[in-house]
C-alpha cells in the first residue's frame, strides 16, 4: 500500500491528498487553480520538481523533510548489482568531496542508498548556472571575482588531491545571492573511467556522448585528468564568458582538431578593455601543451593579486585625472579661510597655533614694522633724556617744553627762579 501523500497549495494553503496521482503529475489547485506537482517520496526526502537526466545522473528540486530544507538531490546511475566495490567506490568517492569546505564549491549534505542507487544531497542553488551567460559579455569586474573564487576553490581540491575533471559553465551554479560555486568534483570519472576520447581522426569511446567543448586536449586525446586539465578548462569557461560567444564552432571532430592545432584568437582581440595581464594569463591558460600553462593554482592567485594592485593603481589615476583643476579664484578664497582659522586642534586633542606665512609688500613691511619701532624708540630715548638731563635735551628741548608747561605744572627750580627776579 503506497505511503499517504497530502500537500498544501502554495498558493491558497489548501490541504490535499494527492496519495493516488503518480509522482511528478501536475494538478490543478481545486481552490485557486494554481498548477502543483506531485512529490515523490524518498527516503527521508520529497523530490518535488525532476530536472532531468544528465550525464551525471537524475537531478531533482528536492525537500529534506527532517530540517523542512530545500536541497538537490542527485540520483547516480551506477548499477551496483553488478559488484560490491561500485558502491564502496562512491562512498570512498563522496567522502572526499564533502571534506572540500570552501565558499566557492557547493556542499555536500548527505549521501546514500535508495532504491539500489546511489544518491547525493546538496545545497539548492536558486541562481541557476552560468550557461544562459555564455551568449553575452559578462561584466569584467564581476567575472574577475568569479574567477578568483573559482581558482582558490580548486586550488583547495588540488591541495586534497580531488581533481574535477569535467568542469563545464552547467555545473558552475549561482546562489541567490549571485555567488559562484561548482559542483559535481570528479563525478564524470566516477562514472566514466577517463580514457581517449579521440583517435586516429575519429572519436572512441565516450566521445560520441561526452561533450567536448570545454575538455582540455589531453583528456580528448589521452584521457588523463589532472589539476592542469582543470586549468584549462576554467579558461576556456572563462574566455566564453569575456567575449560572449564560443571559442570553436563546428562539430566534435573539427573542434578537437582545432583545439589540438591551438588555433585559439587572443582574447584581448576581442575584449580590449581587458588588462593585459589577465588576457595574457588566460591564453596561457589555454596552451595546447600542459607544460606552458601555469605550474599550478596558487601560480595563478599569485598573478590574480598583482593583476588587482594594477587595477587598483588604475583606478586611483583615472580619479585624479578626472578631478576638476583648481580655480585661483578659489585657490585664494581657500588660503582665506586658511588664515581665518588659524587656531587648529591637533591629534592630542590640544589646541595649538598653525603658524602661516606672511606675505606682506615692501611698503607694507615699512608701515606696519619700521614706523612703529622707530617711534617707540623715540619716546624711550627722549623719557631717559629727560630723567637724565643729557646735554642736548637741556639746550634744545627741555626750554621748548618749559614754556608751553603752565604755571601749575612748573617745576620748584623754575618757581625759585621766577621767585628771585
Amino acid at each position: 500500500m503506497p505511503e499517504s501523500m497530502k500537500i498544501v497549495c502554495y498558493n491558497c494553503a489548501q490541504k490535499l491528498d494527492v496519495t493516488e496521482f503518480s509522482p511528478f503529475s501536475k494538478l490543478p489547485c481545486p481552490i485557486c487553480a494554481s498548477e502543483l506537482i506531485i512529490p515523490k517520496i524518498f527516503g527521508n526526502f520529497l523530490l518535488e520538481e525532476d530536472f532531468g537526466l544528465g550525464y551525471t545522473g537524475q537531478l531533482y528540486r528536492s525537500m529534506d523533510r527532517t530540517l523542512d530544507r530545500e536541497v538537490a538531490i542527485r540520483v547516480l546511475p551506477i548499477n551496483t548489482d553488478d559488484s560490491e566495490k561500485e558502491e564502496e567506490r562512491f562512498n570512498r568517492h563522496a567522502k572526499a568531496i564533502s571534506s572540500l569546505t570552501n565558499p566557492s564549491i557547493v556542499p555536500i549534505y548527505s549521501c546514500g542508498m535508495m532504491e539500489e542507487q546511489p544518491y547525493l544531497a546538496m545545497q539548492f542553488m536558486t541562481g541557476g548556472n552560468l550557461v544562459n551567460r555564455l551568449n553575452r559579455k559578462n561584466d569584467f569586474t564581476q567575472l574577475l571575482i568569479w574567477f578568483k573564487s573559482t581558482i582558490h576553490a580548486l586550488n583547495l581540491a588540488e591541495s586534497k588531491s580531488v581533481v574535477h575533471g569535467f568542469l563545464r559553465p552547467v555545473n558552475m551554479l549561482l546562489d541567490e545571492e549571485k555567488n559562484l560555486k561548482i559542483c559535481e568534483f570528479g563525478m564524470v570519472n566516477l562514472l566514466f573511467p577517463p580514457a581517449p576520447l579521440y583517435a586516429d581522426g575519429e572519436l572512441v569511446g565516450e566521445g560520441e556522448t561526452l561533450p567536448i567543448s570545454f575538455l582540455s586536449p589531453e583528456r580528448i586525446t589521452e584521457g588523463t585528468s589532472s589539476a592542469k586539465g582543470d586549468i584549462y578548462s576554467l579558461a576556456a569557461i572563462f574566455y566564453c564568458l569575456l567575449v560572449g560567444k564560443n571559442i570553436f564552432d563546428g562539430d566534435k571532430v573539427e573542434v578537437i582538431e582545432m583545439k589540438l592545432a591551438g588555433e585559439i584568437p587572443s582574447i584581448i582581440s576581442a575584449r580590449k578593455d581587458l588588462p593585459n595581464a589577465f588576457a595574457t594569463l588566460i591564453d596561457k591558460m589555454l596552451s595546447v601543451d600542459p607544460v606552458e600553462r601555469p605550474e599550478n593554482f596558487d601560480a595563478i592567485i599569485k598573478s590574480i593579486s598583482e593583476i588587482e594592485i594594477e587595477l587598483a593603481t588604475q583606478e586611483t589615476f583615472a580619479e585624479r585625472k578626472k578631478a576638476p583643476p583648481i580655480h585661483k579664484n578659489k585657490l585664494k578664497n581657500n588660503k582665506k579661510a586658511v588664515k581665518r582659522n588659524k587656531i587648529q586642534v591637533s591629534r592630542g586633542q590640544y589646541p595649538t597655533r598653525r603658524l602661516q606665512p606672511k606675505n606682506h609688500s615692501l611698503v607694507g613691511f615699512f608701515f606696519l614694522k619700521l614706523i612703529p619701532l622707530f617711534v617707540v624708540t623715540m619716546i624711550l630715548l627722549l623719557a631717559v633724556a629727560h630723567v637724565r638731563h643729557f646735554k642736548w635735551y637741556d639746550k634744545h628741548v627741555r626750554p621748548y617744553i618749559i614754556e608751553e608747561a603752565s604755571p601749575s605744572t612748573a617745576t620748584p627750580a623754575t618757581k625759585n627762579k621766577d621767585a628771585l627776579e
